[in-house]
């Protein structure tokens, strides 16, 4: 099985420590630079939230990607890390599974399923790669009717970025939405 290196470690930690209850402040970013290893870093998390389980139900985790080609190396990445029990949702893929905790989507698959097959699937962990690439100033956007629906399943429900560069443009998406830079691991 695949291990976490020890900077991929640390981040796992401070990641680990920021999602309990009450240290959570909202959505949190962490920043890994091209060969860091973001997919070590999900598939550490989604690994916890496999080997969890709440009163009620197994603890569930959402993993969003932009394009099937990183949703596959994402769950890819969690099967070898021990993950076997996971799904991905994703068009592209030609995969819509449901039936595990964990589960890898693409955004247009996820949010087009908002009203079947996540009507009443409510997640204790979303993941977002790539977030500097989803349009968090607007609440029209895919990605925005994504996270409100998955909030009003489960408040509590924590959101962990994952970005190559904390920036869109020339401007920091540390702010309103994405609260606090939790990770770093730079070149």
């Amino acid at each position: 099985l695949m291990q976490p290196r020890d900077y991929q470690q640390e981040v796992n930690d401070a990641c680990m420590a920021y999602l309990k209850r009450d240290a959570y402040k909202g959505p949190a970013v962490i920043n890994a630079s091209v060969g860091a290893g973001k997919s070590v870093l999900i598939a550490a998390i989604a690994k916890h939230c496999a080997e969890t389980r709440l009163p009620d139900r197994p603890c569930r985790a959402l993993i969003i990607q932009r394009q099937g080609e990183l949703c596959k190396q994402n769950s890819d990445a969690a099967f070898e890390f021990g993950v076997t029990q996971q799904c991905c949702y994703s068009a592209s893929l030609n995969r819509k599974g449901t039936a595990y905790p964990i589960i890898f989507g693409t955004e247009g698959t996820v949010y087009n399923a908002l009203q079947s097959d996540f009507i009443a699937y409510p997640v204790d962990i979303i993941m977002i790669d790539e977030c500097h690439m989803c349009d968090f100033d607007n609440p029209d956007t895919q990605f925005m009717k994504i996270i409100s629906h998955f909030m009003q399943l489960n408040p509590n429900t924590r959101i962990l970025g994952y970005t190559g560069s904390p920036y869109r443009g020339t401007d920091s998406i540390i702010g309103p939405f994405w609260r606090q830079l939790i990770g770093n691991i730079s070149t």
